[in-house]
């Protein structure tokens, strides 16, 4: 009986794992396909201007993060997921935005970066089943 038990629950923190990870591949594929409602009309306002403006775009995650601090950093990712995240897509999310990170694994760095903003409740530290998540508070 306890070893039924034991496979199960390896059976189902493995099922996790894959969700979680096929949740982060899904969010990933949403946010690349979200239109703003207003481009799911069928023909514009009328009082929408003919041309979009560049400075009304928010800035692309890149250009927030080119010469921030690493806790800057580190928010805008969160900002920009509006969700929790471990703390490994953080780091994802910024190598992938080409924070220059100093010398050593990036990981880590962001592992005790994030540590140090929950200790300093300037983010959310949400332990779950699934593993810890960072989020804004």
């Amino acid at each position: 009986m306890e070893v039924d038990l034991r496979a199960l629950e390896n059976k189902l923190t493995n099922l996790l794992a894959q969700l979680d990870g096929r949740e982060n591949e899904l969010l990933v594929k949403l946010r690349a396909i979200e239109v703003p409602p207003e481009a799911n009309t069928a023909s514009p306002p009328e009082s929408a201007p003919e041309t979009s403006r560049a400075e009304d775009k928010p800035p692309s995650l890149k250009a927030q993060i080119l010469n921030a601090a690493v806790e800057d950093a580190i928010l805008a990712v969160l900002r920009s997921w509006d969700t929790r995240l471990k703390s490994a897509k953080i780091a994802e999310e910024l190598i992938a935005a080409g924070y220059p990170f100093p010398s050593g694994n990036p990981r880590d760095f962001v592992t005790n970066e994030l540590q140090e903003m929950a200790s300093a409740n300037k983010i959310k530290k949400v332990k779950t089943v699934k593993g810890t998540y960072f989020t804004l508070p």
